[in-house]
């Protein structure tokens, strides 16, 4: 499988078809295996949970990439790949959930890129959670161009 390391390819290749995302071991085990578990209540979904790539997007696709990183403490032969197949319904936290067998691989998403979508994303969530309201103060002021420093060498590393 080739190796994604770009939001660019990603966004290329989602010009002409519908993609996904994933964390797992990969697209033969994910094959085998068929179908999610939901993880609270043990029932399977109709099949293998995924996130859309949204390539009209490319800050929220970077967030997205990122977010099921915390799965590799788990099990460090989980990495992310983007597919495209045949949507076949949701899963029980309203993402979208694909037929295993039309699988059809684009890519693995490198540690590099991930790395950088995570702190990419640690950059967003600082500057749109903790923005200092009082931005007349000097103190406030200077956080927020902090914030905002932060955010677009976050931004530039990453696309």
């Amino acid at each position: 499988m080739k190796t994604i390391t770009s939001l660019q390819q990603i966004i290329n290749a989602a010009k002409s078809q519908t993609l996904y995302i994933r964390w797992s071991r990969g697209p033969q085990m994910d094959r085998k295996m068929g179908k999610s578990l939901d993880q609270v209540s043990g029932q399977r979904h109709n099949g293998l949970s995924a996130q859309n790539v949204h390539a009209d997007d490319p800050e929220l696709l970077a967030r997205m990439l990122q977010e099921y990183s915390f799965l590799r403490r788990k099990d460090s032969k989980i990495y992310c790949w983007i597919f495209s197949a045949q949507r076949n319904g949701t899963d029980s936290d309203g993402a979208p959930t694909v037929d295993a067998d039309t699988i059809v691989e684009v890519g693995k998403v490198s540690y590099e890129l991930i790395a950088k979508c995570g702190k990419f994303a640690d950059a967003y969530h600082a500057r749109s959670t903790k923005y200092a309201y009082n931005a007349h103060k000097q103190e406030h002021f200077d956080r927020n161009a902090k914030l905002d420093e932060d955010y677009k060498a976050a931004w530039s590393a990453v696309k």
